[in-house]
């Protein structure tokens, strides 16, 4: 049987093009089509302010978004020359000066999720022709939010993806080492200490979205500044940062599973009021399950917990939580009935009564957590 050769997914390229993209700032050749999309909105506008502010001039930038693209005014806008900044002086430079600073100013037009379907073929055409060439000293971004990278598979943006440095600005995952080194940075500028599990901890309870965390971090900064001290602390997180919805479900999951019903039942009553969807809800409990499962079965095997994380790509941290999970609860079990096996059994039978019965889903939740909190002792 012929092997298949391994075919990289276009989103892992593009998101590499980062480098290239910062590279191109570095060097000021900036020049030419760019296509931004992918979840991470801070960096994606990071780097876009960064292009524009390129252009000298803010009266070189425009800004057209969704609907409001119209093909012709679009072209006029590339094609118009970019404004020079004044200098009283520059009367008196010579014309080889003045070439040289023309040379350096740019005008750049960013288009926000622009609503491309009324071009016709025709234009189409002649609108993919001219960005394959596009006027001098001129910067055109395609800027795409979070969840329309669908966009992508239609016709015009594969075109597009093709003639642009198209970069997708990925999330990174939780606790990943560049986030975590992203917040020490924040605090270290601000002469505050803060040790790198506190660091962990914030990103655990805020989520990966660098919007969240940068908006979690002034409010630490505010507030140890505030209280005149010098050490951010995991009670400073917990005391002030918004918990995501996944550290929400983490508390009532992780709550459950470790006997606290108290705990799991207050992030219960949290959700309800964010109206999160139930189903969403048993279907995050349902993977903490799973990689309690996984925890149990190469603990059995005798495999180290930082080794069990390498093997299965799970984050330490949560290795480290379902080894402490299985440790609390093993003691209420006797024979050959288990904890883990209890608990499979009661999450089907919750999925089921979710997808089928009229009663309130926030109700059965609760009957849920509460007989896995209390699972083996009664």
């Amino acid at each position: 049987m012929a092997k298949t050769s391994f075919k990289e997914k276009s989103s892992e390229i593009h998101a590499r093009n980062i480098l290239t993209l910062k590279e191109r700032i570095k060097s000021k050749e900036i020049s030419g089509v760019y296509l931004f999309y992918g979840d991470e909105e801070y960096t994606k506008n990071h780097y876009c302010k960064q292009i524009s502010s390129a252009a000298g001039e803010m009266l070189n930038v425009t800004s057209i978004y969704g609907n409001e693209f119209e093909f012709s005014q679009f072209i006029s806008v590339c094609e118009t020359n970019a404004i020079e900044s004044f200098d009283m002086f520059s009367a008196f430079d010579d014309n080889e000066n003045n070439d040289e600073n023309q040379s350096k100013s740019f005008r750049v037009i960013k288009l926000y999720n622009p609503d491309l379907s009324s071009l016709s073929k025709k234009d189409t055409d002649y609108f993919t022709e001219f960005l394959s060439q596009p006027p001098k000293n001129t910067v055109i971004i395609f800027y795409l939010y979070s969840g329309e990278e669908e966009a992508l598979t239609k016709s015009i943006y594969k075109k597009l993806s093709e003639l642009a440095l198209t970069v997708n600005f990925k999330r990174e995952s939780v606790s990943s080492s560049t986030l975590i080194t992203w917040i020490l940075r924040h605090f270290s500028k601000e002469k505050l200490n803060c040790d790198r599990h506190v660091a962990v901890h914030i990103c655990q309870t805020v989520g990966n979205s660098m919007t969240d965390l940068k908006n979690e971090i002034n409010k630490l900064i505010q507030y140890v500044h505030y209280e005149n001290r010098d050490t951010i602390t995991i009670e400073d997180v917990n005391f002030i940062c918004i918990k995501s919805v996944d550290a929400q479900i983490f508390d009532i999951s992780n709550g459950a599973m470790m006997g606290n019903f108290t705990k799991a039942a207050r992030a219960l009553e949290v959700l309800r009021d964010k109206k999160e969807s139930p189903i969403l809800i048993l279907g995050t409990i349902a993977k903490s399950l799973r990689d309690l499962c996984i925890t149990e079965s190469h603990i059995k095997n005798g495999v180290s917990i930082p080794s069990i994380a390498k093997l299965t790509s799970i984050h330490e941290f949560v290795v480290r939580n379902s080894a402490e999970i299985l440790n609390t609860r093993k003691h209420d079990f006797h024979g050959n009935n288990s904890f883990t096996l209890c608990v499979s059994k009661l999450i089907c039978e919750y999925d089921k009564k979710l997808k089928s019965s009229r009663t309130d889903g926030y109700e059965l939740l609760m009957e849920l957590i509460f007989k896995i909190s209390f699972a083996g002792k009664v």
